[in-house]
């Protein structure tokens, strides 16, 4: 230790010169010995080397002992020549398959997981999560009659339009804090409002709260609504949440509530009291939800996509009612099953919307093309709805009554 304690110590030409030294001392004499005694045993060290690596190969492997006859009572155990062989070893740059552990559930107990390469992997894990508690729970009346038996073939029967309301929910009451609220879901709905019933506390402190951002209804503004309601405050007919006891929540698409103001609360005839967070309200937005709500228009494109579907099917049960007695009108299905066809085409593309959240425009240059193709399945629609429309007044008969006579 000394000698190495030196050597960091002296400066960088002094270690220079040790080594130098150490290496001619080993030349001489093995570092002290006589030439003679230092070349045997470099003779030694490198002839027997070799000499046994050779015996070694050609006995293909003799066993060797680190104790030898000298030492009998050394207690060391014969070893073979050659090491034993280690397994060999896979190396990989791409990680283990993700799906390589997933086991499919039954009907009875389905699996909250996806299979491998859904392509409903890349949905929110949140909202991923949310739906696998709901498909377990069996809380959803369409899984529970269906009986998938994992999360995407669950989602595989749900609407594009569906899918892309439980995001847009998602993605709006995150921050929020109101989405771990939602322990399983009941219901779905994408109609005028974009919504869902779920099982899981009330919203109804957090939203009644001070500076919470939502103001509570009117009874007018709860006309359609059973129990009471809180709306986002919002800039007037922008989209904005609507949550109502017991545990509903929607998005208005075009919210009503522009602030807050003072009003008496009447809660049913058992009290009254002062409130200040009674909403405002805008006429031009109220026009505008009130056509949302009556007027039957598409809220977006997704809502849009699943009324298609709802009038070919409507269409073709109405086709198939009149054959018997207006044989024509099954001339009609053949024209209703190749436009549903044409609807189904364009569901890869809106289902890959919906799981990316977006919305409209978001999709790029591609929604003009898929906007185009829904104006013509529309138009055609339209022919063949006309067409049974007008069967259907052929085969009626008039209203006859009797005529009175004065």
């Amino acid at each position: 230790m000394g000698a190495q304690r030196i050597m960091v110590e002296e400066p960088a030409h002094q270690q220079v010169t040790t080594r130098l030294e150490a290496r001619s001392a080993l030349a001489d004499g093995l570092g002290g010995m006589p030439p003679l005694t230092a070349g045997v045993l470099s003779l030694q060290r490198l002839a027997g080397n070799a000499a046994v690596g050779a015996l070694l190969s050609e006995t293909g492997g003799l066993p060797v002992q680190r104790c030898g006859p000298l030492h009998p009572d050394c207690g060391c155990a014969e070893e073979p020549g050659e090491p034993a062989a280690l397994p060999a070893l896979t190396v990989s740059r791409q990680p283990a398959d993700a799906g390589a552990g997933f086991q499919d559930g039954t009907p009875d107990n389905p699996t909250p997981e996806l299979p491998p390469g859904s392509q409903y992997a890349g949905l929110d894990p949140e909202l991923r999560a949310t739906l696998g508690r709901t498909l377990t729970a069996k809380t959803y009346g369409p899984w529970a009659n269906d009986k998938p038996t994992n999360l995407g073939a669950a989602l595989d029967q749900m609407g594009v339009e569906n899918i892309n309301t439980l995001l847009q929910l998602k993605n709006r009451m995150f921050p929020k804090g109101l989405w771990g609220k939602v322990q399983t879901i009941k219901g779905v709905w994408t109609t005028s409002s974009l919504g869902i019933d779920y099982n899981g506390p009330s919203m109804e402190a957090e939203l009644d709260a001070e500076h919470s951002g939502f103001c509570k209804d009117s009874k007018i503004g709860e006309l359609y609504h059973s129990g009471e309601c809180w709306r986002e405050i919002v800039e007037a007919n922008t989209p904005g949440l609507h949550f109502c006891t017991p545990n509903s929540i929607h998005i208005d698409p075009h919210q009503t509530s522009t602030g807050v103001q003072t009003g008496i609360d009447v809660g049913g005839g058992s009290f009254i009291r002062l409130r200040d967070n009674f909403c405002t309200y805008s006429m031009l937005a109220f026009i505008s939800h009130m056509m949302d709500v009556e007027g039957g228009r598409n809220v977006n494109i997704f809502h849009r996509y699943a009324n298609i579907r709802d009038r070919i099917k409507r269409a073709k049960e109405k086709a198939q009612g009149l054959q018997a007695t207006a044989p024509e009108a099954a001339d009609q299905l053949p024209a209703l099953d190749a436009l549903e066809q044409r609807r189904l085409a364009l569901d890869p593309i809106l289902r890959s919307w919906a799981i990316q959240g977006f919305q409209g425009g978001d999709a790029g240059d591609q929604v003009k093309d898929v906007d185009a193709k829904m104006d013509a399945i529309e138009a055609d629609l339209g022919k063949v709805e006309q067409t049974l429309t007008d069967i259907v007044a052929r085969h009626t008969e008039p209203d006859t009554y009797p005529v009175m006579m004065e």
